[in-house]
């Protein structure tokens, strides 16, 4: 028994390993991605290859060979799909990310230096899809596009029960969820769950040519996500929180939570023509 201690012990202290991690890229983009699209993707892409640098991928390949037999006939079908997983997580970021844009014979390329705290992760964890989705509820409507005047939908699944919240990224921070006075939106598992269809909750897209670019940034967690204090309250009534805000609560939770999933995904907003 004191054996088996010992090696769980030792295995959740190396999960929890921290880290400072720094990496910098640069994202050559295509004709048809903007400025503010391409430094989203430069951004990501630094932060991954640099906890891939502090703690590596985890690479597996799985084959299957399928026999079929038809009219006496039979053929052999080989197929291999290949995965790659990063070995960590991004915990905090220290500072401001610097860009550098550079245009060459009309071709956009965006290099960014950014710098972190990061976390081993050693372990697997639950499953969680997120759809961003315009001016309608089924999947098909999926789209990070948007233009004035368009409607927002948010679609979350989950493989165990567990806890959301949605934060919108532009001028400042947006508590788009949870909404209930308890502070707490609670998901099942397995079920496709959809978020700002109901009437007076939803979510309609304003142009501003100030911040055309917002982040939704999406938590999950089997344990609960309390929303985090502001007295600031926005015309629409959403909770309000300053950057400094914000990213000091997200560290807060990703230090404590071991199992809290953050994805964020973009939306640009464009003028309607």
């Amino acid at each position: 028994m004191l054996v088996t201690v010992l090696v769980m012990a030792a295995i959740m202290c190396r999960a929890q390993r921290m880290a400072t991690v720094s990496a910098c890229y640069t994202y050559h983009a295509p004709e048809t991605m903007t400025i503010e699209q391409a430094k989203q993707v430069a951004l990501q892409r630094a932060m991954i290859e640099a906890l891939a640098e502090e703690f590596g991928t985890l690479v597996q390949q799985v084959n299957t060979t399928t026999v079929s037999n038809s009219g006496g006939d039979t053929s052999v079908n080989f197929s291999s799909l290949g995965t790659s997983d990063v070995r960590g997580e991004w915990v905090e970021t220290i500072g401001e990310p610097v860009y550098e844009i550079d245009f060459q014979d009309g071709f956009l390329s965006v290099t960014v230096s950014v710098k972190g705290k990061a976390r081993e992760v050693a372990y697997l964890k639950s499953q969680f899809a997120t759809q961003l989705l315009r001016n309608g509820t089924r999947e098909n409507f999926e789209s990070e596009e948007f233009r004035d005047g368009d409607y927002l939908y948010a679609s979350v699944t989950s493989s165990v029960e567990g806890y959301i919240a949605i934060f919108c990224k532009d001028d400042s921070i947006r508590c788009l969820l949870p909404d209930a006075p308890d502070g707490i939106q609670r998901i099942e598992a397995g079920r496709r769950h959809l978020f700002f269809t109901e009437r007076g909750k939803r979510l309609q897209m304003v142009y501003d040519s100030a911040s055309e670019t917002n982040a939704i940034y999406f938590l999950f967690s089997p344990n609960p996500i309390i929303r985090p204090l502001t007295r600031k309250i926005d015309d629409g009534g959403l909770p309000v929180f300053s950057d400094d805000e914000f990213n000091r609560w997200l560290a807060d939770m990703r230090n404590h939570d071991r199992q809290l999933q953050i994805e964020i995904k973009y939306i640009y907003i464009k003028r309607t023509s």
